[in-house]
């Protein structure tokens, strides 16, 4: 069962001691002593940087110690985490309660399929909800869930709230504490449920959260020994708090500017010089569109560019939008060392580029994470960071406008860095008759073969083309990675089971060629992945054992590799001149097919049998994604995706789950509006009905 790593508490993230007091006494209070049919959820809402995942750090620390807590789990926007969330939770509690983990083995048993499922409505029900029926448990048992709002799109996070609601189904002791900035389909799909408890960040008084952030200030502003520095006073204190508008966030950022861990110096001038610009309304031209952050941000990345005795402001600027700028322009977070790994890949850059971001990384210390480590990915360390540097109106001359630049040197980078790596059995299998999944030890070969730069060059390359304009060399390039490595290039994807991932990247490349011959040879090479994406998923070898031998005499990558490749099966009977038609055929069914349907963004493929399951399958792989729909009783005539693709109906000669009810016969076809509000029907009963897709 996949688990999500690094998302637990921190105790270093709790509440100052002796801060949010109150607030903290009233979550435990409706924890500790549950009222009668009272909610078992509760959500506690503020603006970004307000102290609310403090609080739920501070919670899940204080039941952690009581041994009473079941789960805690911390969304981040920089990673791809909601379809762990339920696993996650799961496991957690398996590893809390005895009773809970038998149950759970029960109900799953050794069924690998179902281990594996993908659905968040299956994991729901069948990890959490299922093995905790009849199960009793003593005394409170607490969830904790921070950063809602950076669960996911818009789309997908509205399931996720409306799943989150089911656990009120949970034993009557279970108490789930979510935060989430006041996001409106958050509000709107929680706040008017009865299971859920709404608590405001706002709604604590003023005095109170001035009181706790002077606190805050006061034992941040010490000496190494923890005592009051003498350059800073009561006054200089209450100002500081002033000037944070009641947000924890900006007296932590302007705390960590004054004491110098952002690069600079900690001596006490410098330490007050810092104090001035921070707090001097006349040190900068702020928009009148600035929130309290803003100004901070603007503030402190001025400091930076504009230090005693340094010059270069300019360059120090650029330097720093540039950093900025490839943070945001990477598909994922990477770390100093894969930035690094990048700059030093392209012939003729200047690589004191790569002491000026060491220098920009030292600098942002309070604005990002992942800075201290050079092997740790770099993220923001607030929403509200990337805010600021994508709004113009808010980040003015920080402000990173034009991320063509970025996407170039990274697909420079990963060109370069492919073309140099890749080879023949990069990993050394030693068999051509082992699966992927039978190779010895396969993990740690990956992992010494590919570091996290070449895997991020593997899957990511094509993907940053489709931002930039057309540049010659980087179409030679493309050229000479895709005419000689294309092979090793999908031997990479099959071992790091991202085969999916081909056919996009090499539209991508087709696109942005211009050469008439490359694009051809690039659209055939689509055709062959298509052809032999089920069985290079399975084993590496076969693409060389069955892929190439196979491929039509007139494929051009036939005609270009088959003469490269020594001791492979040659085809003398039936080998056939032309593509087929058919790209692929998948056959797992164990009965007649009845109904398919695309899902709307083309990844997917849903199909309905006579077997009376539904099954979801990978439209460029033909693998199988999750476990098959099980529940109805008869043919399942017909399917149709949602237009957000995040549900399918299902027409049936019997009815499965909570039906809509009114034909008298099979349905034998079935349509989603195109805004997913209403399904139409049509019936061997000869008539077509319409349905609220919502109710």
């Amino acid at each position: 069962m996949p688990y999500a790593q690094g998302v637990r508490h921190q105790t270093g993230k709790q509440c100052l001691a002796g801060t949010r007091e109150k607030l903290l006494d009233d979550i435990k209070d409706w924890i500790d002593n549950p009222k009668d049919n009272g909610p078992k959820l509760c959500l506690l809402t503020g603006l970004s940087g307000s102290g609310k995942s403090s609080v739920a750090h501070s919670i899940a620390e204080h039941y952690h110690q009581l041994k009473r807590l079941g789960s805690s789990f911390c969304f981040n926007k920089g990673k791809i985490l909601s379809k762990l969330l339920f696993t996650t939770l799961a496991k957690d509690l398996a590893q809390f309660d005895r009773d809970f983990k038998h149950s759970l083995v029960n109900s799953i048993g050794n069924n690998a399929s179902l281990q594996s499922v993908q659905d968040v409505n299956d994991q729901v029900q069948n990890f959490i909800i299922s093995p905790m029926q009849n199960l009793t448990f003593v005394g409170p048992i607490v969830i904790v869930i921070d950063a809602l709002d950076e669960s996911g799109i818009l789309g997908y996070r509205i399931e996720l709230l409306r799943l989150l609601i089911t656990l009120s189904k949970l034993p009557s002791n279970f108490r789930i504490l979510l935060t989430s900035r006041p996001e409106e389909d958050v509000l709107k799909t929680l706040v008017p449920n009865p299971n859920v408890h709404h608590l405001k960040m706002g709604d604590v008084a003023k005095e109170s959260t001035d009181k706790d952030i002077l606190q805050f200030v006061s034992s941040q502003l010490t000496d190494e020994l923890g005592m009051p520095l003498s350059t800073f006073q009561d006054q200089h204190y209450r100002t500081l708090v002033k000037k944070s508008e009641g947000l924890f966030q900006w007296a932590y950022l302007a705390c960590s500017v004054i004491k110098g861990q952002m690069g600079g110096r900690s001596l006490n001038r410098e330490m007050l010089w810092r104090y001035k610009q921070l707090t001097s309304n006349s040190s900068q031209e702020l928009h009148h569109e600035k929130g309290v952050l803003d100004e901070l941000y603007d503030v402190v990345l001025s400091q930076i560019i504009v230090e005693p005795e340094a010059d270069g402001a300019n360059e120090r600027l650029k330097t720093l939008r540039a950093l900025l700028g490839q943070i945001l322009a990477a598909f994922q977070p990477l770390s100093a060392n894969s930035l690094i790994r990048m700059y030093t890949m392209i012939p003729g850059l200047d690589l004191t580029l790569t002491e000026d971001i060491g220098w920009a990384l030292g600098k942002l210390g309070a604005l990002l994470t992942g800075v201290s480590d050079p092997s740790e990915p770099i993220r923001f360390i607030h929403s509200s960071f990337r805010d600021f540097v994508t709004t113009k109106t808010k980040s003015g001359k920080f402000y990173v406008e034009d991320l063509s630049q970025h996407h170039q040197l990274f697909v420079q980078g990963a060109l370069y860095t492919l073309n140099q790596k890749l080879e023949f059995n990069m990993c050394q299998i030693p068999s051509s008759y082992y699966a992927n999944s039978d190779v010895p030890g396969l993990k740690k070969r990956i992992a010494a073969y590919f570091d996290p730069w070449s895997k991020y060059a593997v899957q990511y390359w094509a993907m940053h083309l489709e931002t930039i304009l057309f540049d010659p060399p980087l179409e030679c390039l493309i050229q000479l990675l895709l005419e000689r490595k294309l092979l090793f290039w999908l031997e990479a994807l099959s071992l790091l089971d991202i085969v999916n991932t081909a056919v996009g990247s090499l539209y991508a490349a087709a696109a942005y060629c211009q050469e008439n011959g490359l694009i051809l040879y690039i659209l055939d090479a689509v055709r062959f992945v298509q052809m032999f994406a089920t069985p290079l998923v399975r084993s590496v070898p076969q693409l060389y054992l069955s892929g190439i031998p196979s491929a039509p005499t007139t494929s051009i990558v036939y005609q270009e590799h088959i003469k490269l490749l020594k001791s492979v099966p040659v085809v003398h009977l039936g080998h056939t001149p032309h593509w087929p038609r058919t790209i692929t055929s998948i056959q797992a069914h164990k009965d007649t097919v009845q109904a398919v349907a695309y899902s709307p963004d083309g990844r997917h493929i849903a199909s309905g049998s006579n077997d009376e399951t539904i099954r979801i399958w990978d439209a460029q792989t033909g693998q199988s994604v999750g476990t098959p729909l099980e529940g109805h009783t008869g043919w399942v005539y017909s399917v149709a995706y949602s237009p957000d693709g995040r549900h399918i109906a299902s027409g049936s000669g019997q009815p499965v789950g909570t039906p809509l009810e009114g034909h008298t016969g099979a349905v034998d076809s079935l349509a989603y509006s195109p805004d997913g509000s209403h399904i139409a029907s049509g019936s061997v009963d000869k008539t077509i009905r319409i349905w609220d897709a919502q109710t």
